[in-house]
């Protein structure tokens, strides 16, 4: 998010240098161990909402050093899991289901793994990724329109559990695969602000969201959104991602003090509200479009389409962190520089003759006044009565024949003048007294 406005600022803009909130994000996932398991059919009672859910208590163990003694302790959740969703063979997304709880967890801002970027810890909060297996893939009773939930009851009384990297593998005592869960904490930042540098090329324009998950799947996953989130594109490429490089210099300006505890583990919680939320079915749903005909998936339960894309991007392809625009802070001052459309022209034949014809006008309107001051050879005195008579009559009609062009010349009146020695006096027209006629007096 930039300190705009107008799409049109964020759009154009080519360099920032200034003071900004940066975010450095980290998630770390590891293998939950299960303490006690139990995965029931709820018919709604306890949710709303029927279908699988699992019932668990787990920790992750051994990091201690990394977590903080209390991301250590054994949580609880107990979320919807997917108990129906379309042939893998046509869908790539796994069935994936995120379980969360709104628990008040103090947030360790010191004394474990550390940010670089802050000087503070990463303050981790937890969420729970759980892949369904295709033994719970139930099935849709087209003339009910509900699911009906496999008859596995007496199978998941006695798991079994492995580790595979970062994920716990839950099986039957035949080995048949029920689901897989990992435990993966999620860095929560605070707006820390540091002096920043960011440079890149202007966009067209900013990429919308999808309104309809239909529209993903005819786009097949390349809309603006995911290209600016680096899916389908090197997440280096900043430029065809529509993002700015980012600079850190110098910071950070911290938010608070470490010694404001109180504060801080309140502006955790607010952070972990905002952006995780609470859902009455324990979790959302990050599988996209594997379910049909389903109310639940589809409106209440679902994440946003493209939100679901891209996590199945990252959980399929787990490569380098992908770099977001900064969050800035508008009240301070920065300099920046926007980028400018104007018409350049390609060619110069167009233009060579617009200024030769501007040129030529000019030379023939100069031309013009030379020849007329050089040429004129009417009477000064004949212009001047022409001008003020403004009447044409038998009475005038020899006066200003005699003065124009037909009478004598400018050059013949002033050498007459000068011999009769007039040349020195001013003539002006003035109304007589006597009789009111308009008169040349002699001042």
């Amino acid at each position: 998010m930039l300190p705009y406005d107008k799409a049109s600022d964020r759009t154009t803009l080519e360099y920032y240098h200034g003071p900004a909130v940066v975010i450095n994000e980290r998630t770390a996932c590891f293998p939950p161990n299960f303490i006690n398991t139990s995965i029931q059919w709820d018919t709604g009672e306890r949710t709303g909402i029927n279908g699988l859910y699992l019932n668990a208590t787990f920790a992750v163990e051994n990091q201690t050093d990394f977590l903080g003694k209390e991301l250590s302790k054994p949580v609880q959740v107990y979320c919807k899991l997917y108990n129906i969703w379309n042939d893998t063979k046509t869908s790539t997304n796994w069935p994936t289901a995120l379980c969360n709880e709104l628990a008040m967890v103090e947030v360790s801002s010191k004394s474990v793994t550390m940010n670089p970027l802050s000087g503070w810890s990463y303050g981790f909060r937890y969420v729970t990724l759980v892949n369904s297996g295709e033994v719970l893939n139930g099935h849709f009773e087209s003339g009910i329109g509900s699911a009906i939930p496999p008859d596995l009851q007496k199978e998941l009384d006695n798991l079994t559990y492995r580790t595979d990297g970062p994920w716990t593998l839950a099986q039957t005592a035949n080995g048949t695969e029920v689901f897989n869960a990992t435990m993966c904490f999620i860095s929560q930042n605070l707006p820390h602000k540091f002096n920043v540098t960011m440079t890149g090329k202007a966009v067209a324009s900013e990429p919308t969201f999808l309104t309809e998950l239909s529209s993903l799947t005819v786009l097949r996953n390349d809309t603006g959104v995911l290209r600016q989130l680096g899916v389908g594109i090197s997440p280096g490429n900043t430029t065809g991602r529509g993002t700015l490089n980012l600079e850190v210099h110098s910071g950070p300006d911290l938010w608070m003090e470490l010694d404001g505890e109180v504060s801080i583990q309140s502006a955790y919680l607010e952070l972990r509200v905002t952006l995780v939320e609470f859902s009455a079915l324990g979790g959302w749903s990050l599988a996209g479009n594997i379910v049909f005909n389903d109310l639940t998936t589809t409106v209440i339960w679902a994440t946003h389409p493209e939100h679901a894309a891209m996590f199945q991007k990252i959980l399929h392809e787990t490569d380098v962190i992908l770099r977001l625009a900064s969050i800035f802070e508008p009240t301070h001052e920065v300099t920046t520089i926007n980028a400018q459309n104007f018409v350049v022209p390609q060619q110069w034949t167009g233009f060579i003759v617009a200024i030769a014809i501007l040129i030529m006008h000019f030379i023939l309107t100069a031309l013009t006044l030379v020849l007329f001051a050089k040429r004129t050879q009417s009477s000064l005195l004949g212009n001047a009565w022409q001008a003020v008579s403004q009447l044409v009559s038998p009475e005038t009609q020899d006066i200003i024949r005699a003065a124009g062009s037909e009478g004598i010349r400018d050059r013949q009146v002033e050498a007459l003048a000068r011999s009769a020695g007039r040349n020195r006096e001013v003539y002006a027209l003035a109304s007589g007294v006597d009789n009111g006629r308009i008169e040349l007096c002699v001042r």
